[in-house]
C-alpha cells in the first residue's frame, strides 16, 4: 500500500508479510536517479521501520543491486568492499531526498553476478526469516522484484492536502452548496471541473426529469466532477396494496462513478495532468465523499463491465453497509489497488476509510 513520508520525492510502499503467524511492516522507498531515464529503475532503495528507522538500503543501476547502504562502523565482509567515499556518487551533498545524505551511511560494493541481481530476497526486506539476501542467495530464494522506472511513480502531493485546499475553494464550496439544496429532486444534478478551476454543468442520464444517472464528456482538461445522489421518491408505480412504490438511490458512489474516476485518471496521465488533481465527489443527505487515487497508474483499467459488476456492488452494500461495503467492491471486484475513499463531514473534517488486514472498516482522520 502507498505510505506518505516526509520524503517527497520518494515512492514510498508499505510492505506487509505474516512470518510465523505475525504481521511483518517496513516501509520501503524508492528515489530515482534522474538523470538516467530507461525502462529499468536506476537510483537508491530505503528500508525503514514504520517509524522511519532505517534498516537497509541499496542503489540500483540499469534494473541491478550494486551496493548495499548499511550503518556504524563494521568490518566488511570479504566477498563484499566498501565504497571510497561516505559521499553520494549520483546526488549533490545538498540534495534531502538521497539517502546517504538523510542518513549516514557505509555503501559496500556488491560484487556482479551472471544475469545481475534484479530482487531483493525477503531477508533484505524482512531480516533472516526469508533465507539468505540477494548478494549470497544463489537458488530457491524468497524474492521481491522491486519494479522497473515504468513502475516508479511518486507521489508528491498527500490526498488530504489536496481534498483541504479543494473544500476552501470559493467555486468549490459553492458549487458543493447548490448540490445540497438538490438531493431532494428525483434526479441526479452535478458539475465537472476543468484543470484551469472552471466548472460545467452535468446533463442528466436521460435528458429527462427523472433520472439516476448523469452524463459528461471528458475532454483534454477535465479533472473531476461532483454529483448528488439523490433521496427515495415515489417512482409513480404502486404496489399491490395500492402502496406507492419507492425508489431509493445508493447513497454512495456508484460503478459507474467509478468507472468515470478510472478514465479520468487515464485521461490526467495521457493528458500530463498530475494524478493529484483528479476527483470525484459524490453529495447526498447522508454525508459527501470524496474518490482519489493514490496508487501506481500503470495499475489503471477501464475494461470493465460495470452493468454486469452492479448486482456484486448492491449485495456487497446491503451486506456490510455503505462504507465498507463500497471498500469491498473496489476490492474484490474492481481490484485496482490505491482507489481511496474520503467523507468530508458538515464540520469540515476529513477522513479517511479504509480496510485493515482483516477487512475491517476504519477511519483515519486527516492532519
Amino acid at each position: 500500500m502507498t505510505a506518505y513520508t516526509i520524503h517527497k520525492k520518494h515512492y514510498s510502499r508499505i510492505l506487509l508479510l505474516k512470518i510465523d503467524n505475525e504481521i511483518q511492516s517496513v516501509v520501503f522507498s524508492m528515489y530515482s536517479n534522474n538523470n538516467a531515464r530507461n525502462e529499468h529503475f536506476n537510483g537508491e532503495i530505503l528500508i525503514t521501520d514504520l517509524n522511519g528507522v532505517f534498516l537497509n538500503g541499496y542503489r540500483i543501476t540499469n534494473g541491478n543491486v550494486i551496493s548495499q547502504f548499511m550503518k556504524g562502523n563494521f568490518k566488511s565482509p570479504s566477498s563484499l568492499n566498501k565504497s571510497f567515499s561516505n559521499n553520494c556518487e549520483i546526488h549533490s551533498d545538498d540534495d534531502s531526498n538521497c539517502i546517504l545524505n538523510i542518513q549516514s551511511l557505509n555503501e559496500i560494493v556488491i560484487p556482479p553476478k551472471s544475469g545481475g541481481i534484479t530482487y531483493l530476497t525477503l531477508a533484505d526486506l524482512y531480516g533472516d526469516h526469508g533465507g539468505g539476501s540477494s548478494s549470497t542467495c544463489e537458488v530457491n530464494c524468497n524474492s521481491w522484484n522491486y519494479g522497473g522506472a515504468g513502475d516508479y511513480s511518486p507521489v508528491e502531493t498527500d490526498p488530504c492536502d489536496e481534498i483541504k485546499s479543494q473544500t476552501t475553494n470559493p467555486d468549490y464550496k459553492a458549487k458543493i452548496e447548490i448540490l445540497k439544496g438538490k438531493t431532494g429532486l428525483k434526479m441526479e444534478t452535478g458539475f465537472s471541473e476543468k484543470a484551469d478551476g472552471t466548472f460545467s454543468e452535468l446533463q442528466n442520464g436521460s435528458g429527462g426529469t427523472n433520472s439516476n444517472s448523469m452524463s459528461f464528456t471528458i475532454d483534454s482538461n477535465t479533472v473531476g466532477y461532483m454529483h448528488t445522489h439523490v433521496d427515495p421518491y415515489e417512482s409513480g408505480r404502486y404496489n399491490s396494496d395500492g402502496e406507492p412504490e419507492l425508489l431509493a438511490p445508493i447513497k454512495m458512489f456508484s460503478p459507474a462513478d467509478v468507472g468515470r474516476f478510472l478514465e479520468l485518471l487515464v485521461n490526467a496521465q495521457t493528458n500530463n495532468i498530475s494524478i493529484a488533481e483528479v476527483y470525484g465527489t459524490m453529495i447526498s443527505s447522508s454525508g459527501t465523499y470524496n474518490l482519489r487515487f493514490d496508487g501506481n497508474i500503470t495499475d489503471v483499467r477501464t475494461d470493465f463491465n460495470w452493468k454486469e459488476l452492479k448486482s456484486s456492488y448492491v449485495k456487497a452494500i446491503e451486506d456490510y453497509g455503505l462504507e465498507k461495503g463500497f471498500l469491498k467492491f473496489i476490492k474484490e471486484n474492481v481490484g485496482v489497488n490505491g482507489i481511496s475513499l474520503y467523507k468530508i463531514k458538515t464540520n469540515g473534517a476529513i477522513e479517511n476509510k479504509t480496510l485493515d488486514l482483516n477487512s475491517k472498516l476504519t477511519t483515519i482522520p486527516c492532519q
